[in-house]
Parts: C-alpha cells; sequence; structure tokens
C-alpha cells in the first residue's frame, strides 16, 4: 500500500461523481485518470511507488512480474498514453485509479479542500488540472493474476485548461422565447 498524491491534466473524469460498469458488465466503479508528463518528477513517483509496491508483493520476482504485466491496461494501472485512441493522451503516462461503489463515493474537491465538489459544478473535466490521491498496491496471483491496481481516494480540481471535448457544458444559448405556439418555425442559429 502507497498512497500517492499525484498532480497532473485530468483524462476520463466520467466516472468521478457517478459509479460506472466496465463496458456494460462487472461490479460498479468510480474512476478518474490523470496524465503525467513522461520524466517529470510526477512520473518518476509513481513509477518508485509501483516498484516499492511490487517488491514487498513479489520479492526478487517483482520486475519479471512488471515486465510482463507493464503496458496492459487491464493490469497495470500506469501506460503510456500512445497506447490510448485520445490523441490528447500522445506523449504522456496514464495513471488510471479505480473505487467500487461499495466503498463510497470518493471525496472530489475544489482548490479550497474544504469545498466538495459536486457534478453539477462542472469541474473537474477532461482536459483540466488537478490532483490525484490514490493507494497503489500489488495484486496477488489469483483470481486475475498479478496485476498492479490504484485505488482511487480523492480528486482535487486545480486550474482549468482547453477541454477534451469540444462540447463543453450544456447552454441554452440561441434559443428565443417561442412563446405558446407549437408550431413555431425553426432557425439556424
Amino acid at each position: 500500500m502507497a498512497i500517492v498524491i499525484v498532480k497532473g491534466r485530468f483524462g476520463f473524469t466520467n466516472a468521478l461523481f457517478n459509479a460506472r460498469q466496465f463496458n456494460g458488465a462487472g461490479p460498479f466503479t468510480y474512476s478518474g485518470s490523470v496524465l503525467i508528463e513522461k520524466g517529470s518528477d510526477e512520473a518518476k513517483l509513481v513509477t518508485q511507488e509501483i516498484e516499492k509496491v511490487a517488491k514487498e508483493a513479489w520479492g526478487a520476482r517483482s520486475a519479471a512480474i512488471l515486465e510482463g504485466i507493464r503496458g496492459n491496461s487491464m493490469k497495470f494501472c500506469y501506460v503510456p498514453g500512445d497506447t490510448k485512441t485520445n490523441e490528447n493522451y500522445h506523449g504522456m503516462m496514464v495513471l488510471t485509479a479505480k473505487r467500487a461503489d461499495k466503498h463510497g463515493h470518493p471525496k472530489i474537491v475544489d482548490r479550497n479542500p474544504q469545498v466538495e465538489l459536486s457534478v453539477t459544478d462542472g469541474k473537474p473535466y477532461a482536459g483540466s488540472y488537478g490532483k490525484l490521491k490514490v493507494d497503489i498496491w500489488a495484486q496477488k496471483e489469483a483470481p486475475h493474476g498479478p496485476a498492479i491496481r490504484a485505488t482511487l481516494i480523492a480528486a482535487q480540481f486545480l486550474e482549468d485548461g482547453e477541454a477534451f471535448s469540444p462540447t463543453g457544458p450544456a447552454s441554452a444559448d440561441g434559443f428565443k422565447d417561442e412563446g405558446d405556439d407549437p408550431n413555431a418555425a425553426s432557425s439556424l442559429i
């Protein structure tokens, strides 16, 4: 068990507030990811913690086990962004953390950690900057084989960034009051 706080750019945030199933099956989990610049101090910190928990779990076999699972996002929580289809991830490392729904909602806070955020606040969002607090741990052999996992504990929004989604927050701008006539003509904005 290694609790770390990692600063980076939020990747996906759609399951920070609402637990979801993976591909519509299995247990419900909260999850989030943070993009970390390759070679940065943050990237080195995550790598050190992974190696530490692996050595504690597997001893002399840790290097070989890590080599066998590294890069497999189903068994390794920290993968190169180049393996992802989202071009915003390319050139970065991606740390993904999950939290079982049965363990409750992760804490999600604003710059001031005393201010809790909700889904209606619109932050954090994919492309914004912040921190993830995670517990990095090694999964032993059974039942799914060895893996390195990260349990999501908390997320903190730090600052805005260019959103990965071009749609941004929903807005009713451009609509006019059409009165009570259900047959009112449409127009292009």
